[in-house]
């Protein structure tokens, strides 16, 4: 279990029938932030449990909320990689990656 302090969260989109809205929360430190994504990058099954004992074992989807600049500069940065032939392109810490191949 991590010592982390969320300072808010909330549920954002339409809700959905069937479908669990995604959480916002906002981290009291950046390097909770970074703990938190890279530790479910690396292990690709982080159960909510991990995160707090009050919540269910189920797996959890953690990634970083981006800002509509940020979005529109990813879908470009994708254009752009398919065009140039370019086999990797991910958002890292709040940046956009591209990376060509191995």
């Amino acid at each position: 279990e991590t010592n982390i302090v969320i300072n808010k969260a909330h549920r954002v989109g339409p809700r959905r029938a069937g479908f669990a809205l995604p959480i916002v929360a906002e981290l009291d430190k950046e390097e909770n932030r970074q703990l938190i994504t890279d530790t479910a990058r690396k292990t690709k099954t982080l159960n909510a449990v991990k995160l707090r004992k009050a919540w269910p074992n189920q797996p959890t989807y953690v990634g970083d909320h981006l800002t509509s600049y940020t979005k529109d500069l990813l879908f470009k940065a994708k254009l752009s990689a398919r065009e140039k032939n370019y086999k990797y392109v991910w958002v890292k810490h709040m940046n956009v990656m591209v990376k060509k191949d191995e």
